[in-house]
């Protein structure tokens, strides 16, 4: 019967081609069961109006009507079930999608991946070439200890580096500090607690990202951007820098490198926390920079001062803050 379904309508190809088997032996017995009672019951009428004169006839649509039910019935179940089939097929190709399908998903990751390794390495690698314009080779711990002169929690000691023939400004300064060098470059790291330490001078903190750590190298990379502001000599001063940060662990230091150019063509620098005794510590801070519009001669005595304020400012802010750590470290023990 198959092989001449072609010459059948498409409907009836389709059906017995697709005929659920359950179903027609569910209606054949349906009808084999009236079929039964019809016979118990020989004076059946199927027709008011002419009982006696075509008996057959009321047989032949009892009959028909039957059939018409044996197929109704596995139609629809035979429907039922190619629809069940189809949503099933549906969802297991939602759940599972195809092997190319997969492997272009596995391929789209596999990029992603490889982009983001290459903008860290690149990342890195900026970070790491020269930042600094000029030699801070000398600045060692060791100097660092020699040369500070005051008193622990004195005022910060600050001064101007730069060179008189060069268009690089730079100061460094020192404190030092009645609290523990490590809690403070912890401190410094935490970006909840580097906002109340710097909060005089900082007006918000646009972006601190995390672009790579070194678990080996103990070290993370950030790029941070903040937007400063400054009152130097009764005039407020307000911009933008995004630096990319280096915390290493190791040497309790964080250096900085200007990522893009703004008010400064060039700007670095590092924050280094020098252990003095267990309680006691050398804040250390160094930066250098190079402004967009070049300083003529004249005025590098009057830009060595404002740098000096700035680096001074900060140092002050650190100094007030580890003043208050150790305060409510005394507290905490009372």
């Amino acid at each position: 019967f198959h092989n001449r379904s072609a010459t059948l309508p498409i409907f009836f190809r389709d059906f017995f081609r697709n005929l659920d088997c359950r179903a027609v032996a569910m209606a054949a017995f349906t009808v084999a069961t009236g079929n039964a009672a019809l016979r118990r019951q020989p004076n059946l009428q199927i027709s008011a109006q002419a009982p006696d004169k075509r008996p057959h006839q009321g047989k032949w649509r009892h009959g028909t009507a039957q059939l018409t039910a044996l197929f109704a019935v596995a139609a629809a179940c035979n429907l039922g079930r190619r629809r069940k089939n189809m949503l099933a097929e549906g969802r297991r190709g939602a759940m599972q999608p195809s092997s190319s399908r997969r492997h272009r998903s596995r391929v789209r990751v596999h990029q992603q991946a490889v982009a983001r390794e290459a903008v860290a390495t690149a990342t890195l690698a900026h970070h790491c070439e020269t930042r600094f314009k000029l030699d801070v080779s000398m600045f060692t711990p060791e100097e660092t200890r020699d040369r500070h002169v005051g008193e622990c929690g004195g005022p910060p000691e600050v001064e101007v580096v730069s060179e008189v023939l060069n268009e690089v400004l730079a100061a460094r300064g020192t404190i030092r500090v009645p609290y523990n060098a490590r809690k403070i470059f912890e401190n410094i790291c935490n970006p909840e607690e580097n906002r109340r330490i710097f909060d005089r001078n900082v007006a918000s903190v646009n972006l601190r990202h995390l672009i790579e750590e070194d678990k080996v190298a103990n070290t993370r990379l950030f790029e941070v951007s903040k937007t400063g502001r400054w009152n130097l000599l009764g005039v407020p001063i307000s911009f933008e820098s995004t630096v990319l940060a280096m915390e290493d662990w190791r040497k309790n230091e964080v250096s900085f490198q200007l990522k893009k150019q703004g008010a400064m063509k060039h700007m670095s620098g590092f924050w280094r926390i020098v252990p003095v005794s267990e309680d006691e510590s050398i804040v250390f801070f160094y930066n250098e920079a190079v402004p967009s519009i070049p300083v003529p001669r004249i005025f590098k005595k009057f830009a060595g001062h404002i740098i000096r304020e700035m680096a001074g400012s900060l140092l002050e802010d650190m100094r007030q803050a580890c003043l208050r750590w150790n305060a409510e470290k005394v507290e905490d023990e009372a």
